[in-house]
């Protein structure tokens, strides 16, 4: 409740602020919002369109693609797109169907709809104006902002930097309605996406095909995560918040705790207090914990001027997310490293202090 009242203060706050004659709102503080309503969703359900124009051969085309997306069971689920038919149509005036031939292109790819990490590493963010947009039927007023992220970490490195966003968010709800962008097909030709949200659905139980392909991949994921078992922890260097370097050969001789992380995580933020609480207990008995996001030390400074709860981080972990996060797990995530510098227990989810410290036997603490 309270949770509530303080989102809806804070929305009379920034329109108040974007009244004529008064100063933009603040472009950052609203994506603060927008990250926090969709984070603290226990599920959702969206159905989009996404519509893109095109040329190609000297051919203008318009294509739309039906999507679904949705996120279930609680905040830590990961956002999962369900895609229906789609084809282009040419905008010559014939209005005739054209399949494009295979491989031309891809729809956005999903870091375009991951508004729960808006925010967070956010290469710039700025106001433009005030408009509207429609979902369920009726007409909301809107901020539009406009937004370029980083590129997502995890991605392989050929993969194409991400373009600015153009988002109508909700004034009141902070959810997005509407956005633009711009992609580039597999042969470098540009497409310009207009992305509706028509309808959505919220905190009700996730769709069937979402539920369908989570016990799928949650299959997969265990046995990826069993190879990490027993080999050697992948070696890193990375600066803490005061520019300090921190070396994971230099700690050979400690049994050490890599904590995974990110402000946007909703599920990380309880165990920074069970992190804060194992690393007092345990380290004089030779525990290192290692907190590592991968976020600019700006976006940490932020996040920790919100929420009062610093803790010891390591920053920019880009590269250190993708040796240790990618095709197994997000965050947050545990991985426990023996004074041998072997894995010798990995976790993905929420942990509680007791189920965390059940596993340093494995690294021999005791």
């Amino acid at each position: 409740m309270f949770t509530r009242l303080l989102t809806a203060i804070t929305a009379l706050l920034l329109l108040a602020a974007a009244t004529p004659g008064a100063s933009d709102p603040d472009a950052k503080e609203i994506l603060w919002h927008v990250r926090e309503a969709y984070a603290h969703l226990k599920s959702f359900d969206f159905t989009s369109s996404a519509a893109g124009t095109f040329e190609t051969d000297g051919i203008k085309y318009r294509m739309v693609i039906p999507q679904e997306l949705a996120r279930g069971d609680n905040p830590d689920e990961p956002l999962t797109m369900h895609y229906g038919l789609f084809r282009a149509e040419k905008l010559d005036g014939s209005g005739e169907l054209s399949a494009v031939k295979p491989g031309f292109f891809g729809p956005p790819s999903m870091s375009y709809y991951e508004f729960d990490k808006l925010g967070s590493d956010v290469r710039y963010a700025k106001f433009l104006r005030e408009d509207s947009a429609s979902a369920n039927g009726k007409s909301s007023p809107c901020f539009v902002i406009e937004v370029l992220r980083n590129p997502d970490p995890l991605a392989a490195r050929q993969a194409t930097p991400p373009s600015p966003q153009v988002l109508w968010i909700d004034k009141t709800a902070f959810l997005v309605l509407r956005e633009t962008l711009q992609t580039e097909s597999n042969e470098h030709t540009a497409i310009d996406w207009d992305v509706t949200f028509p309808s959505y659905k919220l905190n009700e139980p996730p769709p069937k095909w979402l539920a369908d392909l989570k016990k799928g991949n949650e299959e997969q994921k265990a046995q990826r995560k069993a190879k990490m078992l027993g080999i050697s922890a992948p070696s890193f260097k990375l600066a803490d918040l005061d520019g300090h370097e921190i070396a994971l050969a230099d700690l050979h001789d400690k049994v050490v705790l890599l904590d995974f992380w990110a402000t946007w995580c909703v599920e990380c933020r309880p165990e920074a207090a069970i992190v804060s609480s194992v690393e007092k207990t345990w380290s004089a008995k030779g525990l290192v914990v290692l907190c590592i996001t991968n976020e600019s030390p700006e976006d940490v400074h932020f996040f920790f001027d919100k929420t009062h709860e610093p803790m010891p981080t390591l920053v920019n972990g880009w590269d250190v997310w993708t040796q240790y996060l990618v095709n197994v797990g997000g965050v947050p995530s545990f991985v426990l490293v023996d004074k041998a510098g072997k894995i010798v227990a990995y976790h993905n989810g929420f942990f509680s202090e007791a189920e965390l410290t059940a596993q340093f036997p494995k690294a021999g603490l005791s």
